[in-house]
């Protein structure tokens, strides 16, 4: 299940965090500029863009559970290889949901053939 949130309290709507169960992405304004993943904790990218962006990175710096602050070339080069997670997770999801329903199909399709077979030899 996918929740978007506030992730500072008494903070405007800009600084936003997209919860993904064991990843969660945070934004401030529309930049990404910290990520946490189960297990490994929160990565903040040093700020490059506004004081307020800049307040946002230095709360998250605060919270328990914050492992690394790092360059934005570094942030940028793990943000990418975490979407690419995230990314072949959801295909693989799509796929099998897919399937599922093939092979739903299939067994309705199985049973109703079935069930035709079975009235025609009862007769």
């Amino acid at each position: 299940m996918i929740t978007i949130s506030r992730y500072m309290p008494n903070e405007s709507e800009y600084a936003i965090c997209v919860d993904l169960g064991s990843v969660r992405l945070y934004y401030s304004y529309e930049n990404p500029i910290a990520f946490w993943i189960m297990g490994e904790g929160i990565t903040v990218c040093e700020n490059i863009w506004s004081r307020t962006t800049g307040k946002h990175i230095n709360y998250l710096r605060g919270v328990p559970g914050t492992v690394a602050h790092v360059h934005p070339a570094v942030f940028g080069q793990r943000l990418s290889t975490l979407m690419h997670r995230i990314e072949y997770a959801l295909t693989h999801l799509e796929l099998a949901r897919r399937i599922e329903e093939v092979d739903y199909a299939s067994r309705n399709h199985k049973e109703a053939s079935n069930g035709r077979m079975a009235k025609g030899s009862g007769s």
